[in-house]
């Protein structure tokens, strides 16, 4: 058993707990078993939920992507 697992069981005793690593690419994919246990967590709005991870893993990834941009022009700035 997972170490967040035992210690939730250990703080909640008669409680079903259960573990869903998900996993999300840098665009905000995601595979079937993801869909299949948001349907199962999340019942009809399942479905909503991948879709609001996938928006803020792609508005982060956009923010990275600006700072890091950022960062290149004010060193570039600097050389001249």
């Amino acid at each position: 058993m997972a170490p967040l697992c035992w210690e939730l069981k250990r703080q909640f005793p008669g409680y079903d707990i259960r573990q869903y690593n998900i996993i999300t690419d840098v665009l905000g994919g995601w595979s079937r078993e993801v869909d299949e246990a948001m349907q199962e967590l999340f019942g009809a709005r399942g479905g909503e939920i991948p879709l609001r991870m996938q928006r803020a893993v792609i508005s982060h990834t956009l923010n990275i992507t600006r700072t890091v941009s950022s960062g290149q022009q004010k060193s570039e700035q600097k050389h001249f």
